[in-house]
């Protein structure tokens, strides 16, 4: 029967600590303090170490083992304790994750809609500037510098100035897309529409700083091509996404913000520690019993 209760009370434990541990080590991956791997490697050390601790209370005291008191005991259970409190700051974390997933999942959405659009984007910034650029060699005057070097002996091959300057805006097209634009856009399409939206995939977080990395380094790449000056082009600005930094850095800071454990963290935290410690609350206390399960003595009272 005692035998019974101890197994029962140790599948309570147990459930209560892989919980916590669960929940914590999200909250972990969350904050993007680490890598995936060593977020697992901490998880499973911190799981480790809790049932380590609890095995030598409970061997404590059903044995003595080592002549650990009920002292040194109630330490090791606060040392359980000081480990659940460290860690309801992460606990805290995923919660608010919990908390916010429906914005989570919208800034998401939306960040990943700006990533898709880019090379659009992008693309109608190279049409508008060749438009201008059409403009600006028909409006070349004769007589003027431009007109000599660029307009005249075509024209006088046949060409209309009109037919001249969309050959022009095409070189400029091809000037500014570089390439295989066409490839890699394709490719950004394929990988941008394999993310999953959801706060419990553990790879959320690792998607979130990978669109933002690999978007922003499309974006300065387009920034340096837009930069190229053709001949006689004015000075056009340089090619810029705003939405997408805006709410990129929305959704980074939302899910790597972390705040202080709150009082709920807190009470669970308490409250698991005494879950946890079930397996020690219902051990049997022997004071007659000297070594292990394996050497067993009993003290018998000396005779008169």
């Amino acid at each position: 029967m005692s035998r019974s209760k101890f197994n029962f009370a140790w599948v309570f434990a147990t459930l209560a600590l892989l919980t916590y541990t669960y929940i914590s080590f999200m909250g972990l991956i969350y904050s993007q303090l680490c890598s995936l791997g060593l977020s697992i490697l901490i998880a499973l050390a911190f799981t480790g170490i809790i049932v380590f601790l609890l095995n030598i209370m409970c061997k404590a005291k059903a044995t003595r083992w080592l002549r650990l008191g009920i002292i040194g005991q109630i330490s090791i259970g606060l040392i359980i304790l000081v480990f659940l409190l460290v860690s309801s700051v992460f606990f805290t974390h995923f919660t608010r994750m919990i908390k916010e997933k429906d914005s989570i999942v919208e800034l998401y959405s939306e960040t990943i809609d700006d990533a898709r659009e880019l090379d659009a984007k992008y693309r109608e910034y190279v049409d508008q500037r060749c438009q201008s650029y059409k403009a600006t060699i028909v409006g070349l005057k004769v007589g003027t510098k431009g007109y000599t070097d660029m307009v005249a002996k075509p024209l006088s091959l046949g060409m209309s100035q009109i037919s001249i300057s969309e050959k022009y805006a095409s070189r400029l097209k091809d000037f500014l897309l570089g390439d295989n634009i066409d490839a890699l856009s394709e490719k950004r399409t394929v990988w941008l529409s394999e993310s999953a939206t959801t706060i419990w995939n553990i790879n959320l977080p690792k998607n979130i700083q990978d669109v933002t990395s690999s978007v922003n380094s499309w974006l300065a790449n387009y920034g340096e091509l837009s930069q190229k000056q053709y001949t006689l082009e004015r000075n056009y600005p340089k090619f810029e996404d705003e939405s997408f930094n805006q709410n990129a850095d929305r959704l980074q800071k939302l899910c790597t913000t972390v705040v202080p454990p709150s009082f709920i963290a807190i009470l669970l935290a308490i409250i698991c520690c005494a879950i946890i410690l079930l397996p020690w609350i219902v051990t049997s206390k022997d004071i007659a019993a000297i070594g292990d399960d394996n050497n067993y003595i009993v003290e018998m009272p000396e005779e008169d």
